[in-house]
C-alpha cells in the first residue's frame, strides 16, 4: 500500500514539474508584447514579435521590447527577412562593418527591404509606394510597452531622412524581394547625407534641397542658400590639413590603416574629440589619436 501511494505521489510530483516547466523555464513572450506589434498588417506588413527570430534575439539582450532595443528588433527583422543567422548589431556596427559580414550592401536611396541607419538609432524600411514610405520600428516612443514598444507605420522620405534618434547615416539593403524596387518614390530630392557624400563625377553640381532661411557652410565646404545648395564633387572637396572635431555624436568614428573604408580598422575616436589632420588623400585625412596613426573619414568632422 505504501509502495503505490509513493507511486501515486511521484506521478502526481513529475505532472507538477512538467507544468511548472512549461510555465517558468521558458519566457511567456506574449506577456512581453500581450498585443504585439501596434498597427500589425498596415499595408501588407504582418510581423509576429512574439515568436522567433523574436524572441530567440530576446534571449541575448536585457533591451527587447523595451526602450532601447531598436537594435534588436531591426536585426531580428533582418533574420527574418533573410533566413540568415544574424546576430543583435548596433546601429554603428551595422554600418561599418556587418552589413558586409552578411552579405548586405548601403547606399543613401531608399529601397523596401533595407535599414534606416541614423548615429544613435535604427529602423526597417518595409515598402514604399510613391511618396509614402511603410516602416517598421522597435524602441519607439510612438508605441507603448503592451506593443514591446513596437510599431508599423507609414512616413515620408523628408521626415525618415531627418533627426531620428541622432543624424540619419544611409541604408543597408537586405537583398531580399523587391528591395532594388523604389515602387515609384521620387529620388531627385537628396538626404542629408548628400551633403557629406555627393555621388555625382562632375566637378560641381546644383540640386535642389528642401527650404531652408539662411545660408549654411557645411563641413565639406558647400553652402546653402535658400533651397539651392551646389557640392563638390568627390576627391574635389576642399579638406585641408589642421584641426577637426569628430562630428558623429555620440558615436566613435573608425581609425583605418588606409584612406579607404575597406580597409582594417586599428581604432576608434570618439565623437567630438578634436583631432589634428597632418595629411590629406581625397576625403581621408591621416590622424595620430591616443598613439594610434590611420586614416579617418572626414567626411565624418568639421574643421575648425
Amino acid at each position: 500500500m505504501k509502495k503505490k501511494v509513493l507511486s501515486i505521489l511521484a506521478a502526481f510530483l513529475m505532472v507538477v514539474g512538467i507544468a511548472a516547466g512549461a510555465v517558468f523555464s521558458t519566457p511567456d513572450s506574449a506577456a512581453l508584447a500581450p498585443s504585439g506589434i501596434m498597427n500589425n498588417g498596415l499595408n501588407g506588413i504582418y510581423i509576429d514579435i512574439n515568436r522567433a527570430p523574436y524572441t530567440t534575439l530576446a534571449e541575448t539582450t536585457s533591451y527587447a521590447y523595451r526602450r532601447g532595443g531598436c537594435a534588436w528588433f531591426a536585426s531580428s527583422r533582418a533574420r527574418e527577412l533573410t533566413g540568415k543567422n544574424i546576430s543583435i548589431h548596433g546601429p554603428a556596427n551595422w554600418w561599418n562593418t556587418y552589413y558586409a559580414n552578411y552579405g548586405f550592401t548601403k547606399g543613401y536611396t531608399p529601397r523596401a527591404k533595407c535599414f534606416a541607419i541614423y548615429t544613435n538609432h535604427m529602423l526597417v524600411v518595409e515598402r514604399i509606394d510613391g511618396s509614402v514610405i511603410t516602416v517598421s520600428e522597435g524602441a519607439t516612443p510612438q508605441s507603448d510597452a503592451d506593443h514591446g514598444y513596437c510599431i508599423i507605420y507609414t512616413t515620408t522620405r523628408e521626415k525618415l531622412e531627418g533627426n531620428n534618434g541622432g543624424d540619419f547615416v544611409g541604408y543597408i539593403y537586405l537583398n531580399v524581394g523587391d528591395e532594388c524596387n523604389t515602387n515609384g518614390l521620387t529620388t531627385a530630392r537628396t538626404n542629408w547625407w548628400d551633403r557629406f557624400h555627393p555621388t555625382t563625377t562632375t566637378t560641381t553640381r546644383t540640386t535642389t534641397r528642401y527650404s531652408t532661411t539662411s545660408n549654411q557652410t557645411l563641413p565639406n565646404g558647400s553652402t546653402t542658400s535658400g533651397a539651392i545648395t551646389t557640392t563638390p564633387a568627390p576627391g574635389t572637396a576642399p579638406y585641408t590639413t589642421g584641426t577637426y572635431v569628430v562630428n558623429t555624436g555620440s558615436s566613435n568614428l573608425n581609425i583605418r590603416t588606409s584612406p579607404d573604408d575597406t580597409t582594417t580598422i586599428i581604432g576608434k575616436i570618439p565623437g567630438n574629440t578634436r583631432v589634428n589632420v597632418t595629411q590629406v588623400n581625397g576625403n581621408w585625412g591621416r590622424v595620430t589619436y591616443d598613439g594610434t596613426t590611420g586614416w579617418i573619414s572626414l567626411d565624418w568632422c568639421v574643421k575648425q
